[in-house]
């Protein structure tokens, strides 16, 4: 059984910026203002250590695991953007850009509901194809590095197929 709320719903999510992330809330708050009749049985699943934690010491492992498991997306996504916008080809937990690939490999909906993100996104895999461009095979023994493989591949066409851009 989850706490209450220990602040008002409406005080949580009030801030200047509708996309800011409510970075001393934890998850479960942030949550439970999104989806005032969502189901505690949704987040059984969810390990009370990620959702009693606040959104600003999420880690980028504990971000692709929520990503992935379609948990929390408007707050861990925007979180996930910002560090990839930072480090592209994160390595957030078994190979370099596996957040990334996560990312484009989440829900749909979320994409078709918050097109700016997708964006965000472009722009990041932008960059990552530019850097992987600018290494000319003679340049660089890991031209494709091995993580540039089918998984990235596939995540880029599915998530680029989203706008059909």
């Amino acid at each position: 059984m989850y706490k209450p709320l220990p602040r008002p719903r409406e005080a949580l999510m009030q801030h200047d910026d509708e996309n800011a992330i409510p970075w001393n809330a934890t998850l479960l708050e942030c949550i439970q203002s999104w989806d005032q009749g969502m189901s505690e049985d949704l987040l059984v699943d969810v390990p009370q250590r990620l959702l009693s934690k606040a959104v600003r010491k999420l880690q980028p492992g504990e971000l692709q695991w929520l990503i992935a498991q379609g948990v929390g997306l408007p707050v861990v996504i925007p979180l996930a953007i910002e560090k990839l916008q930072a480090e592209p080809m994160l390595q957030a937990q078994s190979h370099p850009g596996d957040l990334l690939i996560t990312l484009m490999e989440s829900r749909m909906a979320y994409w078709l509901a918050n097109h700016e993100r997708w964006e965000q996104v472009i722009e990041v895999l932008t960059s990552v194809v530019e850097t992987l461009q600018n290494q000319a095979p003679e340049e660089a023994e890991g031209y494709m590095p091995a993580y540039i493989g089918d998984d990235f591949m596939g995540a880029l066409m599915h998530f680029r197929g989203i706008f059909k851009t």
